[in-house]
């Protein structure tokens, strides 16, 4: 008999040596997309993996996603993976025994190319509340820049933790820490804060976080409310700007203001 040897690679959330399947790297894959829409490490089990019983059998499973980092707690969703383009439908049954047995309420099955969901009807509600979906979670890609940005002053700097942070800027570390998961948005007082305590740009914070700041936002309304032909107007033209260009646009607008009011208070 012909003997199978496999390449090894390291699993994404553990660290482990594991052996590299066409199975094993559509795992790979999933859990680096859980990771980088705001999951973290602490949630994920992969290596070694969640085992679950059923039919009086112990079955592993290939991700096992938790609310918390607590692992001994019932998971919120089960993921299972196919080899590569092996169609997603195959296995339906054997992912939906999964979520019965380990009273998980959502299931992944992925087969590299293509995601399929499985939901248990009756408890959707509950579990969309409890688990945030699993699309990613709300303001997830902020939210990680939040903390990426936090934590590399951290590193220099201890009182860049996430408590001592969330008191000068005014929250509890409880919402500081949804806030940087993505699982709950940023209030604009806290932007504004936390703009003062990483010394960044208010308007570029309040941009990175698909806001626009208060007071710009009243000045805009008050402006389009006055000459609101003028404003659709614009809008229309922005739209036909690509937008790889619309900075230099605005440069060049922004250098012929500036001219404008030279001209305006006599500096010519």
């Amino acid at each position: 008999m012909r003997q199978i040897i496999h390449e090894k690679i390291q699993d994404v959330v553990s660290g482990e040596i594991v052996f590299d399947t066409s199975e094993e790297r559509c795992v790979q894959f999933l859990a680096k997309w859980l990771l980088s829409i705001g999951y973290k490490k602490e949630q994920l089990q992969v290596h070694p993996q969640f085992k679950i019983k059923r039919n009086g059998k112990i079955w592993p499973v290939d991700i096992a996603i938790f609310q918390c980092s607590r692992r001994d707690t019932t998971p919120i969703a089960i993921a299972e993976c196919k080899k590569e383009k092996s169609g997603t439908t195959r296995g339906a049954d054997q992912l939906t025994g999964y979520l019965d047995q380990s009273g998980a309420k959502l299931g992944i099955w992925f087969d590299g190319e293509r995601m399929s969901y499985i939901i248990r009807i009756q408890e959707a509600v509950k579990c969309m509340e409890m688990a945030g979906s699993l699309l990613p979670p709300k303001d997830s890609e902020f939210g990680l820049y939040l903390r990426t940005k936090r934590e590399k002053l951290q590193e220099k700097d201890p009182s860049y933790s996430l408590r001592k942070v969330a008191s000068r800027v005014g929250v509890s570390p409880s919402y500081l820490s949804k806030v940087e998961n993505g699982v709950s948005a940023a209030s604009n007082e806290l932007l504004v804060n936390l703009s003062k305590e990483f010394g960044e740009e208010e308007n570029e914070l309040f941009q990175k976080a698909g806001r626009i700041p208060e007071e710009l936002m009243d000045s805009m309304s008050a402006s389009v409310i006055a000459h609101p032909k003028a404003w659709k107007e614009i809008l229309e033209l922005i739209k036909e700007i690509p937008s790889e260009n619309l900075s230099l646009v605005l440069e060049k607008l922004n250098e012929k203001l500036i001219k404008a009011r030279k001209v305006r208070d006599g500096e010519w």
